[in-house]
């Protein structure tokens, strides 16, 4: 690149190839005092974003150090409550089987004495049939008793137009026939019962 000189500097100098090299030089001094504070702006720079860019790192890793701490923390709290709740809800569950055993034995044992009861009220009914006189052989018996006491009575009305001291003992068989015919009903009336 060549400059040219301009027309007002072509009179005045007589060397005008000197006063280019002259500017020349000043404009390249110029240029490397310039590159100069260009890099030392670059360089400032660069060093200011490296600064910026530790700083950025260094507070990303804090934050997300502090973000994975708390998300540990949390999971360890959702991990401990829902233990716990397993826990109460497994406990639970015992609980209601135990009561439900519980109330399984109690049943069994309730019915169990209920078969105990009614088998003791069986026996004692079987029993009675047994012990106890059937009605038409209480009937029978009756009757034949009501007939010998007839008998009796008719022998005794016999005897007493025999002797006085007959009368006296038609009194006292009358008296035992009576007794015994008393006996005689409570029996039948405890048999109907």
């Amino acid at each position: 690149m060549t400059i040219q000189p301009r027309a007002s500097d072509q009179g005045s100098d007589p060397h005008p190839a000197r006063t280019a090299d002259a500017v020349y030089e000043a404009l390249t001094e110029l240029m490397r005092a310039h590159d100069l504070r260009c890099e030392q702006q670059f360089r400032a720079y660069e060093k200011t974003l490296t600064v910026a860019m530790a700083a950025s790192q260094s507070a990303l890793a804090a934050a997300t150090a502090a973000s994975e701490k708390a998300l540990t923390v949390a999971m360890a709290a959702s991990e401990k409550a829902l233990t716990a709740a397993l826990d109460a809800q497994k406990q639970a569950a015992i609980a209601a089987l135990d009561a439900t055993r519980l109330a399984i034995i109690k049943a069994e044992s309730a019915t169990e004495r209920r078969f105990e009861a009614v088998n003791e009220w069986r026996e004692a009914m079987n029993d009675r049939e047994r012990n106890l006189m059937p009605r038409i052989e209480a009937d029978n018996r009756l009757g034949a008793l009501s007939s010998k006491v007839a008998d009796l009575t008719d022998r005794v009305n016999a005897t007493a137009g025999r002797s006085s001291g007959i009368g006296d003992s038609w009194k006292t068989l009358v008296a035992l026939v009576a007794a015994l015919a008393a006996i005689i009903s409570t029996v039948v009336l405890l048999a109907n019962r």
